[in-house]
């Protein structure tokens, strides 16, 4: 009997401690569940509250009565800001330069300050984004004569001239340096379809030597033919320049003058290659 009693005692206890542990385990996987549950409300609640964020965001912006979209034609891209309360709006083309992105004229600098203060007056801005024809490690026009930029501008032209709140018949372009080279090459080639550019820190696309797979561009600075459709330009640049040449405005200035075109060229002495913003209602008013 003596026997039996201990063999049950050994019996319970093994079972208690089973059960013990069993317990245990059985705690620590309802732990680890109540964690992985509350883990993912913690995520999805992150989530909501980004999102929620960004749509207030959204919200806010269009309570500012700002539009701004990425528009993709034809693989290529473009950013289009204006006022959502702006019809009819004249077109600003903005170029930027080489390393630089079409987002570029949306931050917080001199090239920034115009797109924002063109905004506020009422015009529409396109801000293209280049693509490397040229160098592989920066983004660049291609602003030869046979640009392989022209479709994509072809495609800009149809897509402004679609909508109904833009007024196509006034587009203008401005351009910083490689930028304001793809200006110069737009000018020619539209001729009237642009009335002004605004070629900032650059020159003639036709005094610019540049071959694919070449980070390096041959200036000439000289007299050259101009179309005799050229847009009005306005012409600024640091006397002082030492990435583009002072003498591309110049020259470029004395051949549209020789031509008969509208042209004004400001020099900004000694002042290197960078967006003067003083010049920023300038701009705005030889658009005008």
């Amino acid at each position: 009997m003596a026997k039996r009693k201990k063999r049950y005692s050994t019996k319970r206890k093994s079972v208690l401690k089973s059960k013990k542990n069993f317990n245990k385990k059985t705690k620590r996987i309802y732990l680890t569940v109540l964690l992985l549950v509350v883990l993912v409300l913690l995520i999805g609640a992150a989530f909501l509250y980004f999102f929620k964020f960004k749509e207030e965001r959204g919200i806010f912006k269009q309570e500012r009565g700002i539009i701004q979209e990425v528009i993709s034609v034809n693989g290529r891209q473009f950013i289009f800001s204006k006022k959502a309360d702006v019809e009819n709006a004249p077109v600003i083309i903005v170029l930027h330069g080489s390393a630089q992105n079409a987002s570029s004229w949306f931050e917080n600098h001199p090239q920034g300050d115009f797109v924002g203060l063109a905004i506020d007056r009422g015009y529409a801005v396109i801000a293209p984004e280049a693509l490397s024809p040229f160098c592989p490690t920066f983004k660049q026009w291609d602003f030869r004569e046979n640009s392989s930029d022209i479709t994509f501008f072809d495609d800009i032209f149809n897509w402004i001239w679609l909508r109904e709140d833009l007024d196509s018949d006034k587009i203008y372009v401005a351009g910083m340096s490689a930028g304001g080279f793809m200006a110069s090459r737009l000018a020619q080639h539209y001729g009237s379809e642009i009335k002004a550019i605004a070629v900032h820190s650059a020159g003639n696309a036709d005094n610019v030597y540049a071959a694919p797979g070449v980070c390096y561009f041959q200036y000439n600075a000289s007299l050259s033919s101009i179309s005799p459709e050229h847009a009005r330009t306005l012409l600024i640049h640091g006397t002082n320049d030492t990435i583009v040449p002072y003498e591309m405005s110049l020259f470029y200035y004395l051949s549209l003058k020789n031509a008969g075109r509208g042209v004004v060229l400001i020099p900004q002495l000694e002042e290197e290659h960078y967006w003067f913003d003083t010049y920023n209602g300038v701009i705005l008013g030889w658009f005008n």
